[in-house]
């Protein structure tokens, strides 16, 4: 049996990355110049590329029981709890992951235009901040079903969509510490898409309240110890806030740090509550608890449900899985 054409391949005999074929032949041509669309496609016709693509259908009626995944792993654990939940259950239903991580460098509609050349039968996506119609248009044209998790897909017809919806956990943890006493809050919060969508969520919670709180908007993802001055910086103002929001588990070290130096107690002086997607025992903090694990599970489920419908239309789904608000430690005590 002869060698199946890959873009790899495609690329090899015209000098220029994967990514660059990937992009030409999914109709991308307008980021290249013409001398190279033209080679590129001169050497899938060459090779027989284009002539094996033309038969994606043919090969997609032999079920491959293979499931696209693509996400950024690098956003945030319930990322990774996503991920391994929707592993778990796939591998339990005898299909198999083919899990893709995009970044600056290869982004999410590309490797959507990789998949739709594998033998898949259907992909699990998480947008992120990329280029969110490039990425609509790659789904689109690749003819699977489809599932998105944290932002949905729109406007392209029938895909499945589930979520976290942080708004009521927020709500009972911001009411918690209002009836404590707090009256100073600030939220602190990264420019990432996640990170923003928490914060606006922050603020009209807050407004609900009546309340409004200070920001710290930027974080360094390299130095802790600069991050522990910003938060001690904020914790020396005149009117100190005495109830901190953090958008991810992740600042929880270099926040807890430096409340401890400054000699406070927490939670009975100032209190911190965060968007938790991990295990936080080791941190006198509340958190709102978010289940990744399960919802990869689910997601699972209604694109296998929607697979086996062979052909029958069923309506869009979408699944909200709330956040749940724990309180950790004492109450705070005010003078």
């Amino acid at each position: 049996m002869s060698k199946r054409v890959t873009i790899c391949d495609v690329a090899a005999k015209c000098g220029v990355s994967y990514q660059t074929v990937s992009r030409v032949l999914n109709g991308r041509i307008d980021l290249h110049k013409k001398a190279t669309v033209r080679k590129v496609q001169e050497a899938a016709v060459e090779l027989g590329y284009i002539a094996r693509s033309e038969n994606r259908k043919i090969r997609r009626s032999r079920a491959s029981r293979s499931i696209g995944v693509v996400l950024d792993l690098t956003l945030d654990r319930c990322g990774l709890d996503f991920c391994r939940g929707v592993q778990a259950e796939l591998i339990r239903r005898n299909y198999m992951p083919i899990i893709l991580s995009f970044d600056s460098e290869i982004p999410a509609e590309e490797l959507v235009g990789i998949l739709s050349e594998r033998e898949i039968e259907g992909i699990i996506i998480r947008p992120g901040s990329g280029n969110l119609s490039a990425l609509e248009k790659a789904v689109k044209k690749s003819g699977f079903p489809v599932v998105s998790f944290d932002d949905p897909l729109s406007g392209i017809g029938v895909f499945d969509h589930i979520v976290s919806d942080d708004e009521s956990g927020l709500q009972s943890g911001i009411s918690f510490l209002l009836d404590e006493g707090h009256q100073r809050f600030a939220g602190i919060f990264t420019n990432g898409k996640i990170m923003v969508r928490r914060r606006r969520l922050f603020e009209r919670v807050m407004a609900g309240f009546g309340e409004s709180p200070q920001f710290l908007n930027i974080w360094d993802f390299e130095d802790d110890r600069a991050n522990e001055r910003m938060v001690m910086d904020l914790l020396q103002q005149e009117s100190k806030p005495t109830a901190l929001v953090v958008g991810g588990d992740f600042m929880f070290p270099a926040v807890c740090s430096a409340v401890t130096k400054l000699g406070y107690q927490m939670p009975n002086e100032i209190s911190v509550l965060g968007f938790c997607e991990g295990i936080t025992s080791c941190y006198p903090v509340s958190v709102l608890q978010q289940d990744g694990f399960n919802m990869g599970i689910q997601a699972v489920q209604l694109l296998i449900s929607r697979i086996e419908a062979s052909g029958r239309t069923l309506p869009p789904r979408e699944l909200r899985f709330e956040s749940r608000f724990e309180f950790n430690g004492a109450a705070p005590a005010f003078a």
